[in-house]
């Protein structure tokens, strides 16, 4: 594979189940492979676990990956080397059951750009000399061979060029389907809060407080009782009923994040107001 960027940070692949929606997945940060699984301990909770590997994207050349899990740990191998192992991050066959997505997040609009040139899956672990011969395999005949006893349950070639199945070779397999107009597999509704992307919180407060400022401004014309609340609610519901909406199209989100910041910004368009050299300069307006 071969991203287009190196400063994106988006997910390439991932499976996803009900219960987990992002049981595992791989995601390009820069030019890091971040590996992501959730899992359930022994209370029954779900806990997400994340492994790191530097250095792994090139604009120059294609990264040639190859992920092996037991109950040793993990390693990821990058052109037929091993460069990394984690002993706590592990994997199963669990993790990679149920609906693969590639070039994007099942549940949110996570769109990652490149070229995705094929993909293997085994249900043994690969010895490093298997990982190499595939390597070689992969980069001069553009797969690897198949053999029974490394008991390949899935490979996809992409050189159909035309139409919308990606065709498994290996015969007892699933086929990809690409479909007619792009859609999330389970858009999430109002998600949790996140801090993650401060760049986006500060313009969804910015964003909201002139509706504040003009808001309070109205309300206080037309002598409302508690100006100030009723634009702050009404800031509120506007946010709101903008996320519910943002559900049915596939490159917005939804979440709670949003209408926080949404009704922080409000409420700063409402202290603004409040201010004497504000309500000087809206009356000359």
């Amino acid at each position: 594979m071969q991203p287009s960027f190196l400063n994106a940070s988006n997910i390439f692949l991932a499976f996803y189940t009900p219960e987990f929606p992002l049981q595992f997945s791989l995601r390009q940060y820069r030019d890091e492979l971040i590996l992501r699984s959730e899992i359930r301990n022994e209370q029954q909770q779900v806990r997400a676990k994340e492994a790191e590997v530097e250095d792994v994207f090139s604009r120059e050349r294609p990264s040639f990956l190859t992920i092996i899990s037991s109950t040793q740990g993990t390693a990821v191998y990058r052109d037929g080397v091993v460069v990394k192992t984690f002993s706590r991050f592990r994997l199963s066959g669990k993790n990679i059951a149920g609906q693969l997505v590639f070039g994007n997040s099942p549940v949110e609009y996570d769109a990652w750009a490149g070229q995705l040139r094929g993909l293997a899956i085994y249900e043994q672990e690969l010895t490093g000399a298997q990982v190499f011969q595939h390597y070689k395999n992969w980069t001069e005949k553009g797969r690897p061979a198949i053999t029974e006893n490394e008991r390949s349950v899935a490979l996809y070639v992409f050189d159909e060029h035309t139409g919308r199945v990606v065709h498994n070779q290996v015969h007892s397999g699933v086929d990809l389907q690409i479909p007619e107009q792009f859609t999330l597999v389970a858009p999430v509704f109002l998600g949790p809060p996140s801090l993650s992307n401060w760049q986006d919180i500060l313009v969804n407060i910015a964003g909201f407080i002139p509706v504040g400022f003009l808001f309070r401004a109205y309300f206080s014309l037309r002598q409302i009782q508690r100006p100030a609340m009723a634009a702050i609610i009404l800031g509120g519901t506007v946010s709101l009923t903008i996320e519910i909406l943002q559900v049915n199209l596939p490159t917005r989100g939804s979440d709670m994040t949003d209408v926080i910041t949404n009704v922080l910004g409000t409420w700063v368009g409402v202290i603004l107001y409040q201010c004497k050299t504000a309500q000087a300069l809206f009356e000359k307006v």
